[in-house]
């Protein structure tokens, strides 16, 4: 045989087990999908991505994010009103939702009392609340003076996840958060009652495994704290 017949035949030859070739594939082993196996090395998860359990923060915000159809379940339009120059109710609407640790809030409440509410207690004439992370904090301030919870026997702050604007009313969601599962929380809801005698505050709470759910209604008149437990 010819050196020439010998080199075609190399040629059509397939490669053996393990033969390695000049791009670093091995042959007989089924390629990796994806740029990995293209690349021939292993993708490395973003570091955010791999370690955000290890942030609270984060992980308060996916967890509302996973609870926003809970958080928006209980409609507003039946405490809605036509404002032509002032509206005549003084409402705020509440939901909050029992998860794990967790407890997360979504209040709302009309956008010119609060922004009165805030004003007054701030000392800051003609505030205005809008998506900015400095009213967020000025509204975290008022909020923890006047919506004040308890989780086994220990007073907690809430912090603000999100906000935004409904119509001619404005949200926050609040999220709280304790060392174990919550069965049971304790609250008052005195937003606005420093300013409106006829205020009126709805909390509706959700707890999640047990699918047990209340609604507790708070008058400026009648202030107390409500118990709320799954047993």
């Amino acid at each position: 045989m010819s050196t020439r017949s010998r080199e075609r035949g190399a040629e059509s030859r397939p490669p053996q087990m393990g033969h390695r070739h000049r791009g670093g594939a091995v042959a007989g082993r089924l390629p990796k999908t994806g740029w990995s196996g293209c690349l021939g090395v292993r993708p490395r998860r973003p570091l955010h991505l791999c370690r955000w359990k290890c942030y609270p923060a984060v992980h308060a915000y996916r967890l509302f994010l996973v609870l926003i159809p809970l958080l928006m379940m209980t409609p507003l339009e039946a405490h809605r009103v036509k404002r032509v120059e002032a509206h005549p109710l003084h409402l705020s609407h509440g939901n909050m939702v029992l998860a794990g640790r967790h407890a997360i809030i979504n209040v709302r409440l009309f956008q010119d009392d609060l922004e009165l509410a805030m004003g007054r207690f701030h000392s800051i004439d003609g505030l205005r609340v809008r998506p900015d992370p400095i009213i967020d904090s000025l509204f975290t301030d008022y909020f923890n003076s006047k919506f004040t919870v308890c989780i086994a026997d220990s007073i907690h702050e809430g912090r603000v996840v999100a906000s935004g604007q409904a119509g001619d009313m404005w949200w926050y969601a609040v999220v709280f958060e304790a060392l174990e599962p919550i069965t049971s929380i304790a609250f008052s809801n005195d937003l606005l009652f420093d300013i409106f005698d006829d205020q009126r505050n709805i909390t509706r709470v959700l707890h999640t495994s047990s699918e047990t759910q209340r609604t507790f209604y708070s008058v400026a008149a009648d202030p107390e704290t409500r118990v709320f437990s799954v047993h």
